[in-house]
């Protein structure tokens, strides 16, 4: 089973970071990182 991708930040909002796939030149991991979310809910709805 996965990891729960969101996290509690220390400001008590949640953030989560996403890994969609990799660069084909660079190799590089593409990541979204996205935060300030009120609730786990609302970032939850964000990542699908």
């Amino acid at each position: 089973m996965a990891k729960d991708p969101i996290k509690k930040a220390d400001n008590g909002t949640y953030y989560f970071r996403a890994n969609l796939g990799y660069n084909p030149i660079t190799g590089k991991q593409i990541q979204k990182y996205r935060s300030g979310f009120k609730t786990k809910k609302g970032a939850l709805s964000e990542t699908q």
